[in-house]
């Protein structure tokens, strides 16, 4: 298989995943090793994550001026959704930083381990998920 074909396969999984509630990631990865060839590396999944932000930058494009309008013009509802952003950024920002090196190994390595590493992530997400609905529902 030719890399402009995986990686237009690649930017299709990355494209439907990443708005769904499971692990575009993961979904890269696996898509990754059935596609054959050697396991995507931490530059070629941020690049499909880099490729994600352009269309919600693009898809959002007038509310993000509005909100940068507002936050120059010192507007305190554009300030608070600026600030509120750029907490939430925080901690994928210390783990994408802090951790970047183990990821890598994880996510292109072929042992068990990480297999079964990225297994247990799908699950973990799994019982969040489902946990999320029932307490929504009882709440």
């Amino acid at each position: 298989m030719t890399e402009i074909l995986k990686g237009v396969l690649m930017g299709l999984v990355q494209g439907i995943t990443e708005f769904l509630p499971v692990s575009s990631s993961g979904h890269l990865v696996i898509v990754s090793r059935l596609l054959g060839g050697k396991p995507s590396g931490f530059e070629e999944v941020a690049f499909l994550h880099l490729g994600t932000l352009f269309a919600i930058f693009f898809y959002f494009r007038k509310d993000l001026w509005e909100l940068t309008v507002g936050f120059f013009s010192k507007s305190g509802f554009a300030r608070k959704i600026v600030w509120f952003l750029f907490v939430a950024s925080i901690p994928a920002g210390i783990v994408g930083f802090g951790f970047k090196d183990s990821l890598e190994k994880v996510f292109s390595s072929t042992s068990n381990a990480a297999r079964w590493l990225i297994s247990l992530s799908f699950v973990f997400t799994s019982v969040i998920l489902i946990l999320s609905d029932y307490i929504k529902e009882k709440g």
